[in-house]
Formats: C-alpha cells, sequence, structure tokens
C-alpha cells in the first residue's frame, strides 16, 4: 500500500528534530535508520542528501516526499522494523530508553540535546518514562510505511 501525503508528513514532522522546516544529514540518518535502512551509512546518507538537495545539505518537505517514495517499496518489513528496533534496544529490555534513543541520536549527531530526543520520546511512547514498547516502534514504523 502506497503511503499517503498525510503519513509522509507526520514522518518528516516526526525527525525534523529542531522544526527548521528541513532534515539535516543527521536527522535523515535517524529517519533512515527508524524505517530499518541501518545498512546506510553516515557516509552515504551525506551523498545521498547532497544528491537530492540543492547543494544546502538540508532535505525540505518535497525532496524527502521523493525519497521516502522511492525507497518506501524496500522498507516495512516485520524483520527490518525488529532489527531497527534492536539497534536501539541492543541489551534486549524490551523498551527503549530515552538514554538509548540519545546514544543512537548523539551516534549521528554528537550535538542532539536532551530536548529533541525528549521530543521523539513523547511522540512515539505511550509512557515516555517507560521507555518505547516495541509494539509502539512497530505502530509508528508501520504507519509511516503503509
Amino acid at each position: 500500500m502506497a503511503l499517503t501525503k498525510d503519513q509522509i508528513k507526520e514522518a518528516f514532522n516526526l525527525f525534523d528534530c529542531d522544526g527548521s522546516g528541513a532534515i539535516d544529514a543527521s536527522e535523515m540518518s535517524l529517519v533512515l535508520k527508524g524505517l530499518g535502512f541501518t545498512e546506510c551509512s553516515e557516509r552515504d546518507v551525506q551523498a545521498m542528501v547532497k544528491a537530492i538537495t540543492d547543494g544546502s545539505g538540508s532535505v525540505e518537505y518535497k525532496e524527502f516526499e521523493k525519497l521516502v517514495l522511492g525507497r518506501m517499496d524496500k522498507a516495512g518489513s516485520a524483520e527490518e522494523i525488529w532489527r531497527a528496533y534492536h539497534l536501539f534496544d541492543p541489551a534486549k529490555t524490551g523498551r527503549i530508553s530515552f538514554e538509548d534513543l540519545k546514544r543512537v541520536a548523539q551516534m549521528e549527531d554528537p550535538c542532539v540535546g536532551d530536548d529533541e530526543v525528549m521530543r521523539v520520546l513523547n511522540a512515539v511512547a505511550e509512557v515516555p518514562e517507560r521507555g518505547i514498547s516495541l509494539d509502539e516502534w512497530k505502530h509508528v514504523m508501520q504507519s509511516v510505511s503503509k
């Protein structure tokens, strides 16, 4: 099933951590990893961003939409969602904690602040203090990939 424009916009807004209206390479890397594209290195993501932008290094919504639609037929399988979840929960606790989310975010961008991490946690987790369950993760990733 194809993504709706609303779903694509929701994903864009979720990962536009700084609210700038554009996603930079580090935010784009988080999006791709969240969607299960764990094979994309930082260099790959930077090259992708450079290729689809006007050289600004920022992916605006229309560019994001085009990229997502081009890649979504490869994403969203249960196995890919599970692999992406365990990237964030390597101890297999069954929850992605604030610390887990921050660790992965800072692998991509060491300057990611607590407020940006908390914004994502609040958007995904029913009870942010308990972290993100696998079911919550699946719900978000499947809603983005439908």
